[in-house]
């Protein structure tokens, strides 16, 4: 029914990391096959994703619109023997069942692919629209007709807790007709992050240097900052530091975590900072990098 769901997949599969890094990171051996294919998204599968999402919600509007007619009307629920007044009431009371909410399965099973478990028929709406709207951003972007990976990741990644930043600079765009890169992703990130939280000193003050102009030791102190956040537990505004200080690391250590598997949210992203080889590999980069300056 979406036959798109396989086109985004496989468009967006990460490419994988050089072997002596994957061993070190215990990562599987790439497959033999070419991975070319996965090295953009094209503008022409952003748009087909946008009629995708686009289809995805008029057809969840019409089932709750159905439902919602049935409900008002008395319905009574066959599984649970509840009488509904409304799709979220039924979905926060019902059994979490696309079916039972009356969402067709094909829509859920895309929605999960990239993570997403919505509690509500509301939940589900707004994700698709912050979707639609991170689409319509990589529409926008591009050379040559084609979208960096990595931007595509950073900026799915963002799901919509940075909307009002995104939102302004796809209006940016579309009248100066510039592209989005990597570094405005970067930009855009720190002014939500600054404009969110601006009393933290720790951050501030790490906001204020480029980490690829400084050693490992600068490196080793943002990794260790991002673990000191991990242990305060689970926040909103912890979710801010987070994704920031990590979109500011070097770009041996970014592009790592921004490797296979594609992260879909904050937390998995954030995951793949834990492993201190990520730390290692960088430390042993730099230090080959250095070593080939001095033989100059």
């Amino acid at each position: 029914m979406f036959p798109m769901q396989f086109a985004l997949k496989r468009g967006m599969k990460a490419e994988m990391p050089d072997m002596d890094i994957a061993r070190n990171l215990d990562i599987e051996k790439p497959r033999s096959r070419s991975n070319s294919h996965n090295e953009i998204l094209t503008k022409d599968i952003a748009g087909a994703l946008l009629d995708v999402i686009r289809d995805l919600k008029s057809t969840l509007e019409d089932s709750r619109k159905s439902l919602s007619h049935s409900a008002g009307a008395g319905c009574r629920c066959s599984t649970t023997g509840t009488t509904l007044s409304t799709l979220d009431e039924y979905s926060t009371s019902g059994p979490r069942s696309s079916d039972m909410m009356g969402i067709p399965p094909e829509i859920m099973s895309y929605v999960r692919t990239f993570g997403h478990e919505p509690a509500t028929a509301s939940d589900l709406m707004d994700w698709l629209t912050e979707f639609e709207d991170t689409m319509e951003i990589l529409g926008l972007d591009g050379q040559n007709g084609t979208l960096d990976k990595r931007s595509v990741v950073a900026r799915l990644a963002l799901k919509g807790k940075a909307r009002k930043v995104v939102l302004a600079k796809r209006a940016w765009l579309a009248r100066q007709g510039q592209q989005l890169s990597w570094a405005e992703v970067q930009k855009s990130l720190r002014l939500a992050y600054r404009a969110h939280i601006p009393e933290h000193a720790m951050e501030s003050r790490l906001c204020r240097f480029n980490p690829q102009e400084h050693s490992e030791e600068g490196t080793g102190l943002l990794i260790q900052r991002v673990l000191e956040i991990m242990n305060m537990g689970e926040s909103h505004d912890n979710e801010y530091r987070l994704f920031y200080i990590i979109s500011t690391l070097p770009d041996d250590i970014k592009d790592i975590l921004l490797r296979r598997p594609c992260p879909t949210d904050e937390v998995e992203l954030i995951g793949r900072v834990e492993d201190i080889e990520l730390l290692k590999v960088s430390m042993a980069m730099n230090g080959r990098e250095q070593g080939k300056g001095r033989k100059r």
